[in-house]
């Protein structure tokens, strides 16, 4: 049986990004094993996607020892195929460690670290603007034609990664706070350079009411309730923050909503994953580059020249003055033409 690892330990929103490729690699080999190294804090994503066979969870971050264990477990059963989706030199030593025959990653244009002189087999028909999904699938390509010597055609798709209790957890959620239709708004980010005005998000939460007659739901995780709470401050009725939900609770939310909204971060590309029209809000980072592909995403980028900068935090502006041109006329634009009220 031909064994493939899947190397793509972080983050939340590039783990998502790899689910097209996971499952085109699962079409085209479907007897395959596909084995997942991610790390602990992000496994729980993949814990219910059946075309998964095996979850290896690290921690890069607490030290040597802890990766050696992983490393241990994975060589117990060495791989014949690893695909580093990461292209770091992390990832790429773990393909390393597996044994893989056949080390598949991006040339040097989409990797870093000089990750690429740890592969034997290349992909270097893009150029790092490309779309992160398309760059994904590339590597699904050319594995398939070192091994078949012929084409393959990927149709975007997404694994389901939620399960019966996720259901049930959000029915008694939505019933507890009396919820119907309702947009999601997932305020945060790892990065200041994506964090848009909570006063912005109010007046947006003020013109779906207002306009469309539907209500709002905040989800924030972990010190991102903070954030909720100063939205709420500038909201005459404040809306409800869900701000205990798991990477699948948060996906079984996103699929009873009319439509997500945030900036570009993993629970926005959650919702996109289960095909709930998602608009993304971009500053420092590229749209062309992080937007997923389907018929369900809709970006907006900031109007500045300066982006996509790519800083967690604005070398320029105290407020990163990208994510503020944005404005919430714009984005009730956007949920207009979705909607289409």
């Amino acid at each position: 049986m031909l064994r493939i690892l899947i190397i793509r330990t972080t983050a939340l929103g590039d783990i998502v990004h790899t689910f097209p490729a996971l499952m085109a690699l699962r079409n085209a080999f479907p007897n395959c094993h596909i084995s997942w190294v991610v790390e602990k804090r992000f496994a729980s994503i993949l814990k219910n996607i059946k075309e998964i066979d095996a979850i290896y969870p690290i921690e890069l971050k607490n030290g040597l020892s802890k990766i050696l264990d992983a490393i241990k477990i994975l060589q117990q059963q060495p791989y014949d195929i690893s695909l580093d989706f990461q292209g770091l030199l992390k990832s790429a030593l773990i393909g390393v460690a597996s044994k893989s025959i056949k080390r598949f990653g991006f040339c040097p244009l989409n990797s870093r670290e000089c990750a690429n002189l740890f592969y034997n087999k290349q992909v270097d028909k893009f150029c790092s603007t490309d779309n992160i999904t398309q760059l994904n699938n590339a590597l699904v390509k050319e594995l398939y034609f070192n091994l078949t010597n012929k084409t393959l055609n990927i149709d975007i798709g997404f694994p389901n990664f939620t399960s019966v209790d996720d259901k049930l957890n959000i029915d008694n959620l939505l019933n507890t706070h009396v919820i119907n239709k309702f947009v999601l708004i997932n305020p945060g980010g790892a990065w200041q350079s994506k964090l848009w005005s909570p006063k912005y998000y109010a007046r947006l939460i003020d013109g779906i009411k207002t306009k469309f007659n539907l209500n709002s739901v905040l989800t924030c995780f972990g010190s991102e309730r903070e954030l909720g709470f100063k939205i709420n401050k500038y909201l005459a009725t404040p809306v409800p923050i869900l701000d205990a939900l798991t990477y699948t609770q948060q996906a079984e939310l996103s699929k009873r909503a009319s439509v997500a909204i945030g900036p570009d971060t993993g629970p926005l590309h959650i919702a996109h994953a289960v095909n709930c029209p998602t608009i993304f809000l971009f500053g420092a980072s590229d749209a062309w580059r992080n937007t997923p592909s389907g018929n369900q995403a809709y970006p907006i980028q900031a109007p500045l020249d300066c982006k996509p900068c790519w800083k967690k935090i604005c070398p320029k502006y105290s407020e990163t003055k990208c994510m503020q041109s944005i404005k919430p006329e714009l984005v009730l634009n956007k949920l207009n033409s979705i909607l289409g009220i």
